[in-house]
Formats: C-alpha cells, structure tokens, sequence
C-alpha cells in the first residue's frame, strides 16, 4: 500500500509495507507509533502560498511557521530564520563571477546543499527569477510578521 504524505509542504511517496527512516526529518516509519502519531501530525500543515509561479511556490504554514520552497524538482524545507538566511545568501551571489562553464557552452551556478554530494545548478534566467520571487517571499513574510503584531 503506498500513500501521499505531505512533509514541510511536500508530497513524498512512501511505501508502508516497506518502513523507512526519512531522512532529516527525524520520522523513522520502522517505530509503529511515529508512523501513526507522526504522520498526523505532518499531515496538519496547511500552507498559505507567498509566491506562486508556474514552477515555483514558496509557501509558509501557518500553524509550525515552517517554509516550503519548491523550484521545479527542487524542494526545500525552512524555518522563517534560515529562509531569511538564504534568500539573502542566495540573492547575494554574483552569478558572472560564480558561474561555470557547462558542457554545450551554457555558464551555470552551482550551489552547495547541506549534504556534501548535493549540489544544484542553474542558468542564469534560473537564478534570476528565484532571487526576485524569493525577495519577493521574503518581503511578504516580513509584511505579515509587522501585520501581526
């Protein structure tokens, strides 16, 4: 039996009759309990969409406050201080200086992940509609954190 789990704002295809540990997330589905009190628990979150493009949504849930962004196949998870933390990271980098040589002739950015033998990569009209879009989120957020008080 297979099942859609939404994890930070992701669907994530798991096989129940094959338990497995998803990683970073701290669920280990081979415990009976976390699979049955866990998996509620991450099937709570309702995101409210910050930006939403053809190929892009960066969502915030309103009840854990945690950020989901989603390039493509690309599918992060944040909460609202390392978001910051990496628009402004991201959004910094000079794309001209950084950028590599790929085969076929086309300068691409690659950019690091937190596992050492993940990196991702994108042109330079990649890059550019993440970082407008992700200031965009960016702004929104802020908006609604000083509409909340």
């Amino acid at each position: 039996m297979q099942e859609w789990l939404p994890v930070t704002f992701v669907l994530f295809r798991i096989n129940l009759n094959n338990p497995i540990e998803v990683s970073g997330t701290g669920l280990n589905l081979k415990n009976p309990v976390q699979r049955g009190v866990e998996i509620r628990h991450l099937m709570a979150c309702t995101p409210e969409s910050l930006v939403d493009i053809p190929g892009l949504n960066i969502s915030i849930c309103p009840g854990c406050q945690r950020i989901g962004f989603a390039y493509n196949n690309i599918l992060l998870g944040f909460d609202k201080h390392d978001f910051k933390n990496f628009v402004t990271s991201f959004t910094d980098i000079d794309f001209d200086r950084k950028a590599v040589l790929f085969p076929g002739g086309e300068k691409q950015l690659i950019v690091n992940s937190a596992h050492h033998d993940i990196q991702f990569n994108f042109r330079k009209e990649e890059f550019e509609t993440i970082c407008e879009h992700a200031n965009q989120a960016l702004t929104l957020l802020n908006a609604k954190e000083i509409l909340s008080y």
